[in-house]
Order: C-alpha cells, then sequence, then structure tokens
C-alpha cells in the first residue's frame, strides 16, 4: 500500500507577478533548508537568477546543509560549468550537518552536482533529455519537507525580467 500523507497545494501561474513569487520562494525555501537541498534543472543559467540560486546553494552548505543538483548538458550548455565549479568551493566551509532532532552531527555538509546527458556521440539523441524542474527541500524529514515543481527554470528568461530588473515582455510564460 502507497502511504497517504496530507499536503497542501498552491498553484503559481503564468503572471509575471507569480514568476516574481515563485523565484523568491524558492530562494526562501533553499535559505530555510535546515537538512538537504535537492535540485534538477534542464536549464541553469549563469545569469542573475542562477547566481542567486547559487549563493543561496553556498550559504546552504555554509550552515550544514547537503545540496545535491543536477542539471541537463545541452538545456545548461557550457564547456566548463565554471559556475557550478565555484558552488564546489562552498563545500570548502561547510557547515555540520544536525540530525531530525536538530543535534549536530559529525558530518560535513556536501555539495554533489552532476551534469547528465552528454552529447558523447550522434547516437545520443539530442532530445533525449531530461527537461524536469524540481526543487526539493529536506525531502526525507516529515513536516519540514517543501517542494516545487513546474515548467519554470532556473534563467531569467523565465521570470519577466530583463538582466537590468527591467520588465521582459517576452519571457516565458509557465506554471509551478
Amino acid at each position: 500500500r502507497t502511504p497517504v500523507q496530507t499536503a497542501e497545494a498552491k498553484l503559481l501561474g503564468p503572471s509575471r507577478d507569480d514568476a516574481m513569487r515563485a523565484l523568491a520562494l524558492k530562494i526562501w525555501m533553499i535559505e530555510n533548508a535546515e537538512h538537504t537541498v535537492d535540485m534538477v534543472y534542464y536549464i541553469f543559467k549563469n545569469d542573475l537568477v542562477g547566481q542567486a540560486m547559487l549563493g543561496a546553494l553556498c550559504n546552504a552548505v555554509q550552515r550544514g546543509v547537503d545540496v545535491r543538483l543536477m542539471v541537463d548538458a545541452i538545456g545548461s550548455f557550457s564547456m566548463a560549468h565554471n559556475n557550478l565549479r565555484k558552488l564546489q568551493n562552498c563545500a570548502l566551509d561547510a557547515g555540520y550537518m544536525r540530525d531530525a532532532n536538530g543535534m549536530m552531527t559529525s558530518y560535513k555538509a556536501r555539495i554533489q552536482t552532476i551534469v547528465i546527458n552528454a552529447l558523447t556521440s550522434l547516437s545520443s539523441g539530442i532530445n533525449r533529455r531530461s527537461h524536469d524542474k524540481l526543487l526539493l527541500i529536506d525531502g526525507t524529514f516529515p513536516n519540514k519537507d517543501f517542494v516545487i515543481t513546474g515548467g519554470r527554470n532556473i534563467s531569467l528568461d523565465y521570470y519577466g525580467l530583463e538582466p537590468d530588473g527591467k520588465p521582459d515582455p517576452k519571457a516565458y510564460r509557465d506554471l509551478e
């Protein structure tokens, strides 16, 4: 039998205001994580949105939160993934993790990043991608877990903003 758990859900729609709420919620979720952050995104750009997420993830590991991030090789195309490599440096100052009761453990938090679905040959398939978008906070800790999923990637293009902060009328209109 599948266990049934109660949960609350909220739809963040395609409006610019909801897009900004979704971005603020993601950063809030990371900032309030106590144990783990698990992220999977097709597109993770090194723009203002990506840098805000990376900053929040860096702060999380430094306060003792285990971070796992998976991005798709095509959607997050980069030859070097320097932004993800810099994130690894945050683990040098990682804090100690806490158990379910909030007691500090002897284990330091980690940052694990993986780039999946690299095009290593012509048979790899350009459209065999992971288009998942998922942010899971404290997933194995009942009553502490939060999740957000939907269509918005980690990129200014999905939050209705130009790089200078002005509204972008051509932004994608996704839901979460």
